[in-house]
């Protein structure tokens, strides 16, 4: 079965709040929040895949703090494995960063970390390297007003600042955000979060042959919530918006279905309706 899984990143500063140096676009209490992920849930997807597995934490949007969550996955991970509490071999971005240094070309440090996960066949990678994906962009997809405002905060304004209702009413007028104005259509929405699972997917295959590959990406809340909500989950808003941090799967199972693992639930994609 094939897996990929995604989050929304994690908490921002308050408004003039203080924000974190080395993980810029978060709060302090936003740099533990992701650890703590790494810790539990994501930690446990690196445990439960197969030997061979590379876990790719590659996919962000064009905001920081979707990059800088995405970075402290990897960060944390890498200090699991060394306190030997995680059978796998992390690359880091700053690792990256490093072989990049001494390489002096894209290409060849694209080769040579493909060799060093080629080395270690017999373990499971984590390669932490997010990069920026066009169908996860706000600032591309339509999220903007042409004041430079976020379409979506009229909606947000109307419902007294109640993201949640906010969120269920662009869901079911399938993207309208005021009485005259659309604002980025929810459907659309979750197909590209879908593209860039496979793109990222199709990346790692590319250079990794056969091995397993399950991509990871960190976005946005509605963006996120878009592909919950056209995957038949209905009832998740009433307890809000999806959280920070929190985990989603999507998974293909052996007879092409596509499945939304939330919680303790799982929902089977009406292929049709979403038309992926």
């Amino acid at each position: 079965m094939q897996e990929a899984y995604f989050t929304r990143h994690s908490l921002k500063p308050d408004r003039g709040g203080e924000e974190s140096e080395r993980y810029p676009g978060l709060s302090p209490k936003g740099v533990e929040l992701a650890k703590e992920r790494a810790r539990q849930e994501i930690a446990q997807v690196v445990e439960k895949a197969d030997v061979g597995s590379v876990i790719f934490i590659g996919g962000a949007s064009d905001m920081l703090r979707t990059k800088s969550t995405a970075e402290i996955y990897g960060d944390e991970l890498e200090n699991i494995a060394a306190e030997g509490n995680l059978d796998a071999l992390v690359i880091t971005r700053e690792q990256i960063q490093q072989i990049e240094g001494g390489a002096g070309s894209y290409n060849k440090t694209l080769k040579r970390v493909i060799n060093l996960i080629g080395e270690h066949r017999d373990k499971k990678i984590v390669v932490d390297f997010p990069l920026f994906l066009r169908g996860l962009s706000l600032k591309e997809k339509g999220w903007f007003d042409d004041k430079g405002d976020l379409s979506v905060m009229e909606l947000v304004k109307k419902h007294n600042w109640n993201e949640s209702e906010a969120a269920r009413e662009w869901l079911e007028t399938k993207g309208m955000v005021s009485d005259s104005k659309m604002g980025p259509d929810p459907k659309e929405v979750a197909r590209h979060t879908i593209e860039e699972i496979n793109r990222l997917r199709t990346f790692g295959q590319k250079y990794l042959g056969n091995r397993p590959i399950i991509p990871f990406l960190v976005g946005h809340s509605w963006a996120l919530d878009a592909l919950l909500w056209e995957s038949g989950d209905r009832a998740y808003l009433d307890n809000g918006t999806l959280k920070e941090t929190e985990l989603v799967g999507v998974k293909i199972n052996p007879t092409g279905e596509l499945e939304i693992e939330h919680g303790d639930q799982t929902f089977l994609v009406d292929q049709d309706k979403i038309d992926l």
